[in-house]
């Protein structure tokens, strides 16, 4: 790869930060001046359009940022812009009619962030795919039930042990009713956590709970690293950033103590993920919450894989360059191979892993530079 995109990639990632260190003018100057290459595929990887966007508009950068962004990166967030309003619209039906019913509900995953946008920096610029709310102990199989009563059709037969199966309301956007809050709590449990603390909030005209910012941040981070490296990626960073940067209270007693109880498991690197959150939140965490973790460096991770797309697409040996460089980084093996496959695909894929990560190695210890791919 060769050394070029340095400055972007750096750019990109200060806009992102929801606390940034560069003077707004400087942003934009900077926005103006910038290699457009490779941005955008960069942003599509990362499933970050509506933060980027966000933030270029909030920096006043946007109208400085070169056409070959901005143009496809507004198309990008005006499809998920409308999305969301049909998920935001299936929120409202359900919470109506579950409240008709008697039956309490809570906002789940990105629902609850869009739900609580003006406490949360960005909180609100992610897209929403379907409709999730966890649902009172007890009272799941009769919201369920009433749901389809109620025009609701099943989309899948599929079983979850922590919520039923899901549906498919008239608009099209899918509703899954949580039971609890992963496949390891009990209902009871995840009740009294989602309701600690919550906060009722006006929401495009109806009253809606959130949980707490202190769950908010420990759902983000359990429900992220449950997508293996896709959970470095900004997509799922921002479901913490934006809580980490927000003037709300964290009980950090509490997740220390998550932490330790290994709820999470180590293995998933729990603390340096939420390291790496912080670096885009751009505050710093609490030392007993870090301790001494090796950093995951976010602006490098996003120097590589911008480079990577400057040269290639996201799949075939480009694909293997993205994935490996993070696997590295997180100092786990290379990708494993796909259920099902033969030999000789589990073999062209493990050399292709290996090669990719001498490709990465090279571009690490010739200091990021003079490597093509």
């Amino acid at each position: 790869m060769k050394a070029h995109g340095h400055a972007g990639a750096a750019l990109f990632y200060e806009t992102l930060r929801l606390h940034p260190r560069i003077d707004p003018d400087d942003l934009a100057r900077a926005w103006s001046e910038t290699n457009p290459a490779g941005l955008y595929p960069l942003t599509d990887y990362e499933r970050g359009a509506m933060w980027i966007l966000r933030r270029l508009n909030d920096t006043e950068a946007e109208a400085a940022t070169p056409d070959a962004f901005i143009g496809p990166l507004r198309r990008h967030v005006n499809g998920a812009t409308a999305r969301n309003m049909l998920v935001d619209a299936e929120a409202a039906v359900v919470v109506k009619l579950l409240a008709k019913e008697g039956i309490s509900v809570i906002l789940l995953k990105g629902l609850a962030r869009r739900a609580a946008g003006p406490l949360l920096p960005c909180g609100d610029a992610r897209s929403t795919t379907d409709v999730d709310v966890l649902v009172a102990p007890g009272e799941v199989d009769r919201a369920w039930q009433y749901l389809v009563d109620n025009g609701y059709r099943i989309a899948t037969d599929a079983r979850s042990p922590h919520h039923a199966p899901p549906l498919i309301g008239a608009g099209g956007v899918g509703v899954e009713l949580h039971k609890s809050l992963s496949h390891r709590m009990n209902p009871d449990e995840a009740w009294r956590r989602a309701t600690d603390d919550a906060r009722d909030i006006d929401w495009n005209g109806i009253k809606v709970r959130i949980p707490a910012p202190t769950e908010l941040l420990w759902h983000g981070l359990s429900h992220a690293l449950q997508h293996d490296t896709r959970a470095w990626r900004l997509r799922f960073f921002l479901d913490a950033a934006c809580v980490l940067a927000a003037d709300e209270p964290v009980a950090w007693e509490i997740i220390g103590q998550r932490l330790d109880d290994n709820e999470v498991p180590e293995q998933r690197s729990p603390r340096r993920w939420l390291d790496a959150a912080a670096q885009l939140a751009g505050v710093e965490l609490p030392p007993g919450i870090v301790r001494n973790v090796p950093r995951f460096d976010v602006e490098r991770a996003l120097r590589w894989r911008l480079g990577v797309l400057r040269e290639r697409k996201n799949h075939g040996f480009g694909g293997r360059l993205l994935e490996e460089g993070t696997r590295r980084e997180l100092g786990v093996g290379v990708a494993p191979r796909a259920v099902g496959t033969g030999l000789y695909k589990r073999a062209r894929r493990r050399i292709g892993g290996l090669a990719a990560r001498v490709v990465y190695g090279i571009w690490r210890a010739t200091g990021e530079r003079a490597v093509r791919i």
